[in-house]
């Protein structure tokens, strides 16, 4: 009976130790894929961040090219329209316009655009001219859309 208690006992020992081993094995198990999860998430997250960098480099990128485009086309249309002699903006037109105010004399300052013969087409080009109200001729007849007063 003791010898059978004796093993019973170292039955029971080793099973205990087996338990723990089983235990422990589970644990490290779990730690393991609990620290491959986080290596995988530190890891998305580093990709994250990289990707996020590149969008930013080539938002600033296309962001740099739209304001070079919006300048190419602004500074093209203000040569478009000096080259066209628009609007008193020009000096010679201030010059002119701040001779004499429209209304304040018989004649007066208008503004005109060219159109091709006939009116058919109009070349976006401007004139000024002035309207002398004294003429018997006024106002100028012109083809239409040739001049256009304000």
């Amino acid at each position: 009976m003791e010898n059978c208690r004796k093993i019973k006992e170292e039955s029971n020992l080793r099973e205990e130790e087996l338990k723990e081993k089983l235990e422990k094995q589970e644990k490290d198990k779990e730690d393991a894929f609990l620290q491959l999860k986080h290596m995988e998430q530190k890891e998305m997250e580093a990709m994250e961040q990289k990707l996020l960098k590149e969008l930013e480099g080539k938002q600033k990128c296309y962001e740099e090219k739209q304001k070079q485009i919006r300048e190419e086309a602004e500074n093209s249309y203000s040569i478009q329209r000096k080259q066209q002699h628009v609007g008193p903006s020009l000096p010679a037109a201030r010059a002119l316009h701040q001779l004499g105010e429209p209304g304040s004399s018989p004649s007066e300052w208008a503004w005109g655009r060219y159109s091709h013969v006939g009116g058919a087409a109009d070349t976006g080009r401007w004139f000024l001219r002035v309207v002398d109200r004294r003429s018997p001729a006024f106002p100028t007849v012109v083809p239409s859309r040739a001049l256009e007063l304000r």
